[in-house]
C-alpha cells in the first residue's frame, strides 16, 4: 500500500467513524481549540464523579465525533473500568427515539455483565429482591434472566423485549414479564432505570448522544425533556456530552426544539475552531505519530514539510479548514508522491499538481483559484 512507503502502519488520511478506532490511536492533537480549558475543566468534573454536561459543535468535518471518543479516552485512562461510556447517535434517515435507544442499548449492554453481578451483590439472587432493588418488575425479570441464564429461548426473549422487538405475550410469561417494551415513553423509563443501575456500579457514567442535528423539531422536544430529566434525576456520577453540527452559534438548539433547560443544563462548550495553517504543523505531528510504525525515527510530519502542509491549507475554502476535509486532500497528496516516488510534500510539489485545472479536479476540497493567507 502506498503508505506503508512513508513508515505508516495504516493510512492517516482515511476517513473512519471514531468509534471504530481502538482508543490507543485516539491522540489530543488540538492545542489550538480557544476552548480547551472548558473541555479540560468539563473532564476533571467527571473524573471527580460532578453531575455534570458539555455541548460541543462544529460544522461538518470538525472532528465532534472524534472528540467524543476522545472524551471515552481520556476518562479510561484516569479511570480504568470504573467508567462506562455509553455512546448513541441519532441517524439522519432514522432520527427517531427506538433507533437511538438501540445504538444506547448496544453501547450499555458492554457493561451489562458488571452491572448485573453489582446488583446481584446488592440484592441477592432472587428475582422478587431484585425486583425491590430496581423498582419495575419488568425490568428485573429480565435482568434477573440475562444475569442467572434461563434456558436459550428464555435468555433471547429478555434479550428481544429490551431491545424493545415484539415478543408475544405467551413467550413473556415465560420470563415473568407482563408488558410490552413498543412504546416510547416506557423505553424513556427503562433507559433512565439502566443508567441508575450503571451509576451505581460505577464511578461515573458518560452519556454520549451525537448528531443532534438530525432531529426534528417534534423529536428534538421530546429527546431534550428526557436529557434534561437524565441529568436532574442524578445528583452525582453522572454526565452527559451533546455533539451537533452547525456553523451558527452553540444556541441554536434552541431552534431546533431541545429547549433552554437541557441548553443550560449543558454547562460547559466547546467549539470546534478551523485549523489554521500555523498551527497544523503540530496538529498533524501528533495525528501521524498514532499511524507511524514503531521503527520510524524521523519527523512526524513527514512525508510534509511544513510549508508544504501549509500550502495545501492555503489553497482550500476557509470554510474547509478542518480536518475532515484537509485529510482527504493530504490522502490526495500522499498517493501521488509515493506513486512519483517523492519523499517529501513541499510547497512547490502541492504548487505542481495543483497548477492547473486537470489537477486540481483530482482534489476534492480545493478553492476555485489559488489563495493566499
Amino acid at each position: 500500500m502506498w503508505f506503508k512507503k512513508f513508515s505508516f502502519k495504516d493510512d492517516p488520511y482515511v476517513g473512519r467513524d471514531p468509534f471504530t478506532i481502538p482508543l490507543e490511536l485516539i491522540q489530543w492533537n488540538r492545542d489550538d481549540l480557544q476552548q480547551r480549558w472548558n473541555l479540560e475543566q468539563f473532564l476533571d468534573n467527571v473524573v471527580q464523579g460532578y453531575r455534570v454536561g458539555l455541548k460541543a459543535y462544529g460544522p461538518a468535518g470538525s472532528g465532534k465525533t472524534w472528540l467524543m471518543r476522545y472524551l471515552e479516552k481520556v476518562l479510561t485512562d484516569k479511570l480504568g473500568p470504573d467508567v462506562a461510556v455509553i455512546y448513541g447517535k441519532i441517524f439522519k434517515g432514522d432520527a427517531n427515539f427506538p433507533a437511538l435507544y438501540d445504538t444506547l442499548l448496544r453501547s450499555w449492554s458492554k457493561y451489562q455483565e458488571r452491572i448485573l453481578a453489582a446488583i446481584a451483590e446488592e440484592a441477592g439472587d432472587t428475582d422478587d429482591k431484585w425486583s425491590d432493588y430496581i423498582g419495575d418488575r419488568d425490568l428485573a425479570a429480565c435482568l434477573w434472566f440475562l444475569k442467572y441464564k434461563g434456558n436459550k429461548e428464555q435468555v433471547r426473549f429478555c434479550e428481544n423485549w429490551l431491545r424493545g422487538v415484539r415478543v408475544s405475550a405467551s413467550n413473556l410469561a415465560e420470563v415473568n414479564i407482563t408488558s410490552s417494551l413498543d412504546k416510547d415513553y416506557r423505553k424513556y423509563f427503562v433507559l433512565r432505570k439502566l443508567f441508575e443501575l450503571s451509576s451505581a456500579s460505577f464511578k461515573t457514567t458518560l452519556l454520549i448522544v451525537d448528531e443532534l442535528e438530525n432531529a426534528t423539531t417534534t423529536f428534538a422536544r421530546g429527546l431534550g425533556d428526557f436529557m434534561r430529566d437524565m441529568l436532574d434525576s442524578f445528583y452525582e456520577k453522572f454526565a452527559l456530552a451533546c455533539s451537533y453540527t452547525t456553523r451558527a452559534a452553540a444556541d441554536v438548539l434552541l431552534d431546533w426544539g431541545y429547549g433552554e433547560f437541557l441548553f443550560r443544563r449543558l454547562e460547559w462548550e466547546v467549539k470546534l475552531d478551523p485549523v489554521i495553517s500555523e498551527h497544523a504543523p503540530a496538529i498533524f505531528r501528533v495525528h501521524h505519530s498514532a499511524y507511524r510504525e514503531e521503527r520510524f525515527k524521523g519527523d512526524q510530519l513527514l512525508p510534509f514539510t511544513e510549508d508544504g502542509l501549509r500550502k495545501i491549507i492555503q489553497i482550500m475554502e476557509p470554510e474547509q479548514w478542518y480536518p475532515g476535509f484537509i485529510l482527504v486532500n493530504c490522502g490526495v497528496l500522499g498517493r501521488i508522491a509515493s506513486e512519483a516516488g517523492v519523499e517529501q510534500i513541499d510547497a512547490n510539489f502541492v504548487d505542481t499538481e495543483t497548477s492547473t485545472e486537470g489537477k486540481r479536479g483530482r482534489f476534492p476540497y480545493l478553492s476555485p483559484a489559488p489563495r493566499l493567507m
